[in-house]
């Protein structure tokens, strides 16, 4: 079957990449034929917010305009060559024309990640709804909405877009309420696709001799501080160089901590400063997920509202309490950093999720 998969595939995003490229991965395990549309959506963040004035003050934030005006060439081209390497890309196409291009296919997929956030909601491509319709089976696959909210002027027409899908699944039970309280459809939640690909035949070998804690931090810092969990680190891992890894958001504190900032990586180097690290420290869903399949002892953390909902979600779903937090003393009162990381049990939690998963896939495309 031919497929197309529209996500958010040129974002300057390490998850956001992998997760477009493991479903594509698994649909040609799977049998099929699977395309990346490549769909130029129109809304970009703004400089500023990529700068955080707010937290890093007018100085700080001018330190790293600096940094992103010498890197943001290097890693967007970077970026492009992963794209142009790993996935199998449609010609590039917009509102206007993505109805030409759907032609091609006899399925769509919308996912996964935040395809559903609420600043989507208008973006009609990601609800796979355009004129003239598209006539094949539309289906969701681990869509995310961060959380359960909508604006109401928009309820109705999200109730009329996600009822037209033929199947429906969902990242997290977040999105599950969503749109439950949308629709009243009850959607099947499945695993991420980082987790149904193996990633075996990636090299990622390019920090193999680098010794080093790393930080991978999209939001704000943790309750308690950054450098509380540090030295928590340091006791339990001992006290290596700190390295960060950036990606379109760059955070001056962590810089300020970190013995290396690395700002140019493309998302197989992400992934090798993961599988090599002594210890992740982060609060990303992807780099949760990196550090359980390479066995990385790690310490994951949330604050934000948009960021807690995945997170609590992969706490219940793959025995993750020990490992995801809300605070340093909720890491300190867990033995969090101490204790080892049973890998056996939450990788078993990964493959009955994945097993399902799959069997989404296969009903919803038979």
């Amino acid at each position: 079957m031919n497929i197309g998969i529209i996500t958010t595939q040129d974002s300057i995003n390490f998850g956001a990449q992998l997760q477009c490229f493991a479903l594509q991965e698994t649909l040609k395990q799977l049998g099929h034929n699977p395309e990346i549309i490549k769909y130029k959506y129109v809304r970009k963040a703004p400089v500023y917010r990529c700068l955080d004035i707010k937290g890093n003050g007018v100085s700080g934030a001018l330190k790293l305009l600096i940094s992103r005006l010498r890197f943001n060439n290097r890693i967007a081209n970077k970026f492009a060559k992963f794209r142009n390497k790993y996935l199998n890309l449609s010609k590039e196409c917009d509102a206007a024309n993505i109805a030409a291009v759907a032609n091609n296919y006899d399925a769509i997929i919308t996912g996964s990640d935040q395809v559903w956030v609420w600043h989507f909601h208008n973006t009609e491509p990601f609800f796979i709804d355009w004129k003239p319709e598209f006539k094949g089976r539309k289906i969701s696959y681990a869509v995310c909405s961060a959380k359960n909210y909508y604006e109401q002027k928009n309820k109705e027409t999200l109730k009329r877009k996600i009822s037209a899908f033929n199947s429906i699944s969902v990242r997290d039970n977040e999105t599950y309420e969503f749109v439950e309280e949308l629709t009243a459809i009850k959607p099947q939640v499945v695993a991420d696709p980082t987790i149904l690909y193996h990633f075996n035949n990636i090299d990622t070998s390019k920090y193999d001799n680098d010794d080093y804690i790393l930080l991978y931090i999209l939001g704000s810092e943790v309750k308690g501080g950054h450098d509380k969990i540090l030295e928590q680190i340091y006791k339990a891992y001992g006290k290596h160089k700190i390295y960060a890894v950036f990606g379109s958001i760059i955070n001056q504190e962590v810089c300020a901590i970190a013995d290396k900032c690395i700002f140019d990586a493309d998302p197989i180097e992400w992934l090798s400063l993961i599988k090599n690290a002594k210890f992740v420290y982060t609060d990303s869903f992807h780099s949760t997920i990196f550090s359980i399949k390479y066995e990385r002892p790690f310490l994951t953390y949330f604050v934000e509202e948009d960021r807690a909902g995945r997170l609590l979600d992969m706490t219940e779903r793959y025995n993750l309490s020990k490992n995801i937090v809300s605070s340093v003393d909720d890491a300190l009162a867990k033995g969090s950093i101490i204790d080892k990381t049973d890998f056996e049990l939450i990788k078993k939690a990964f493959d009955n999720h994945k097993s399902v998963s799959i069997e989404f896939l296969k009903e919803a495309l038979a």
